[in-house]
Formats: structure tokens, sequence, C-alpha cells
């Protein structure tokens, strides 16, 4: 069993930016980035198509698209965290964050100012 984490990429809308932090710890050791979204789109599928909570949880959600912020959400939730075993993955963590965006300062802008010459 390996451990993945993963940054999904912001989402801007309703006044907020947000980015979400994923972990989990995938059955097969292989599996790339896309095997890891591919396995939680399948369970999250699963997950609305044969239980009522998750149709229920899917019919409340904006847009009707199950996304990672609606399953932050519900991640505790038993029988979603039984589809996703099913799928290869185990203790699925999410952490949302929100905050203002900037566009002016990113990870690579340099915090060193003007450095005063030693005399």
């Amino acid at each position: 069993m390996t451990t993945v984490s993963l940054l999904i990429p912001q989402y801007e809308g309703f006044g907020a930016s947000k980015i979400a932090y994923l972990q989990a710890d995938v059955k097969v050791s292989s599996w790339t980035d896309h095997d890891v979204f591919e396995a939680i789109t399948a369970a999250v599928t699963d997950w609305a198509n044969k239980t009522s909570v998750g149709l229920k949880v899917l019919l409340a959600s904006v847009n009707h698209d199950l996304n990672i912020g609606d399953v932050a959400l519900y991640q505790g939730n038993a029988s979603l965290q039984g589809y996703l075993a099913q799928h290869g993955i185990i203790n699925l963590r999410i952490e949302v964050y929100t905050a203002k965006s900037v566009s002016f300062w990113n990870f690579d802008t340099s915090l060193i100012g003007n450095i005063a010459e030693e005399t």
C-alpha cells in the first residue's frame, strides 16, 4: 500500500478561492495520479448510484456533480468509505482551504528585498 498526496487546483466562486489537499492510501503502488482520480470517481459514482444517502447528496449538490468539495463533507461516511475501499482507496482524507487569492504573489516569488552590502 502506498500513500498519495495531491493538491487539487484552485476553485474560484461565491467570492472565495479554494484548494483541496487530498491524501489517501492506495492498494496499487504503481497507480498514477490519474488512476487515483479514476478510482475515486468510480467509487463516488457507485456510492451515488447504489445508496440512498449518496443519491441524496448528489441531488442536493450544486449542479448535481459531487465535486471534491462535496466529497470532503462526506468523507467520513461509512458507505462511501466502503465504496472507496472496493476501488482501492483507503483512508481518504480531504482538507479544503479557503482564502483570498492574490495575483501578484506566487510560490516562487522572492521574499528578499534590498540587502545592505557589508562595509
